[in-house]
């Protein structure tokens, strides 16, 4: 199931760079296009595109914050469960001897 999982993700992570590039190269290839006027499909599509582009950034940038905040939670956790931690003489390895 984990391979299948690995796999899934991978084709997920070109779709996203796939759909990333094309619509980067969309924008560059029509940005200088003769505009009919007010409703040109062409500036539609191109708005489209941004509003696509800049969805992508702003959802791999919570990706990112979120998995970011998880790691430093988890790390300030384990610090504080090591300093509050039971401290005994058995757990120190203290041997009392007269």
């Amino acid at each position: 199931m984990t391979k299948f999982k690995r796999i899934l993700s991978f084709i997920l992570a070109i779709a996203f760079c796939f759909v990333f590039f094309c619509s980067v190269m969309f924008i560059a290839a029509e940005s200088n296009h003769s505009c009919s006027g007010e409703d040109c499909p062409i500036c539609a599509q191109i708005n489209l595109c941004k509003d696509l582009i800049r969805r992508l950034v702003y959802t791999f940038a919570s990706v990112i914050l979120a998995l970011s905040m998880h790691f430093a939670i988890i790390k300030i956790i384990s610090f504080y469960k090591y300093l509050v931690e039971n401290k005994t003489l058995v757990s120190l390895n203290i041997k009392l001897s007269n």
